[in-house]
């Protein structure tokens, strides 16, 4: 086998092969160039002729660095060239549909789609799931073909195909989404596990310590998580889209071709039957999706109103805090006054009495004199008074923010102490 291995030696993978009747799959390991056929569209000669649904599972960033193997896939599966670009390589989701024609099985349908879905842990970690397929169906033998390129892990279990349903090329869609809707619902639910124990927490003693970190954390993978599902439901609005068209051109060209036989009538309203079948399947997985995005918008809204819970519990003790601190300071603000207003009181008689008990004051045989040399005290406290005032205003210009705060932080530290 190892023949068949291109020139980049890229590794072989799985593809299995299920028919109506068999209960497994049929399971061998290829290489891509087992797949290569002569004619594009063709059945690869690797898949047996009785084969309803072949399912191969591949790396897409192998496929993509290797040219000869995406040749091979573009030509064999009539894939368009525009899937194996980096800008829907790292899209965060897509839907495509087209009809192909191939010389051998005539016209048929393609489809191509990408899911992701985010998974939180209990330790807010964190793992990607990855839906991204490719489906080819033929009209003239209702032969599917599925591609699955890097499934996730969690995605274990291989779709049974409903063997009623393999006449609508979209049945294929009704099982993962269905497989979708469980992964999201996991995803969903997980974030609400993490917000319903925020919600239930007492409120703290003291001052509160909200983990912004940890909360910021939570609502950066709700939006992932919002975003996903924004992109599923839009995925599916196209998937029904499509398939609606699909049908009404199906049904048309029936009533056209079909003659008036009650076999043929009866085939009609069979083939009818399916159609709706599967469009309700996947009506109803949209509506789980969009149930499930309600809820995922509404856990987002949760989340920021403990946020913002958090802020006004903090900001509320810190108001609270700077009260007590303006009243300790209205105290020492009280007690500045009365002392102020206590040495004015006594600044006029102490003044007065420090003028009469000098020197040049005489008061003797009851007869009061003035000594000539008067001029001398006048003469040195009008000038020293001037400079104190002239120094005591340069200084309150050159440093007023200096002069304004110093108090302050003086203040908050002595009142903080008596608070603590």
């Amino acid at each position: 086998m190892s023949d068949f291995r291109c020139k980049a030696l890229c590794p072989s993978f799985p593809v299995l092969q299920w028919k109506q009747g068999d209960n497994t799959w049929e399971k061998q390991e290829i290489y891509a160039e087992q797949l290569r056929v002569k004619d594009r569209g063709q059945c690869p000669s690797i898949i047996l002729e009785d084969t309803e649904v072949f399912i191969v599972i591949a790396s897409a960033k192998i496929i993509q660095q290797c040219p000869q193997c995406r040749e091979i896939f573009i030509h064999t599966f009539c894939m368009p060239r525009t899937l194996w670009t980096g800008a829907i390589q790292n899209s965060n989701g897509y839907f495509g549909c087209e009809s192909t024609s191939s010389p051998n099985l005539g016209p048929g349908i393609n489809t191509w789609a990408y899911f992701e879905i985010k998974h939180l842990e209990p330790n807010l970690d964190y793992e990607w799931s990855q839906i991204r397929l490719f489906t080819r169906w033929h009209h003239k033998t209702n032969q599917t073909a599925l591609l699955l390129f890097d499934p996730t892990s969690r995605i274990n279990q291989i779709p049974e195909p409903d063997s009623t349903h393999l006449k609508d090329p979209f049945w294929i869609y009704t099982h993962i989404l269905d497989e979708i809707v469980i992964l999201q619902d996991s995803a969903v639910w997980a974030i609400r596990d993490h917000i319903r124990p925020i919600e239930k927490a007492p409120k703290p003693v003291g001052r509160p310590q909200p983990n912004y970190r940890g909360l910021h954390d939570i609502a950066r993978h709700t939006v992932h998580i919002t975003e996903t599902l924004d992109v599923a439901s839009q995925n599916i609005e196209q998937i029904l889209r499509h398939h609606l068209r699909y049908t009404n051109t199906a049904n048309h060209g029936s009533s056209n071709n079909n003659s008036s036989s009650n076999t043929d009538v009866t085939a009609t309203i069979s083939r009818q039957q399916i159609f709706m079948n599967v469009h309700s399947k996947l009506e109803f997985a949209q509506s789980c999706l969009n149930s499930l995005r309600h809820r995922a918008i509404a856990n987002e809204k949760r989340l920021q109103n403990e946020i913002q819970l958090a802020f006004n519990t903090v900001a509320q003790h810190d108001a609270s805090l700077s009260v007590k601190i303006s009243h300790a300071m209205m105290s020492d603000s009280t007690a500045l006054k009365t002392l102020a207003f206590v040495t004015f009181i006594f600044l006029p008689p102490t003044f007065i009495s420090s003028i009469f008990s000098m020197t040049f004051f005489n008061y003797d045989n009851g007869v009061f004199s003035v000594a000539g040399e008067i001029w001398i005290y006048w003469a040195f406290a009008i000038p020293t008074t001037l400079i104190s005032t002239i120094v005591w205003q340069f200084w309150h210009k050159i440093s007023p923010k200096e002069r304004k705060e110093a108090p302050l932080k003086h203040a908050a530290t002595f009142t903080m102490q008596d608070i603590v």
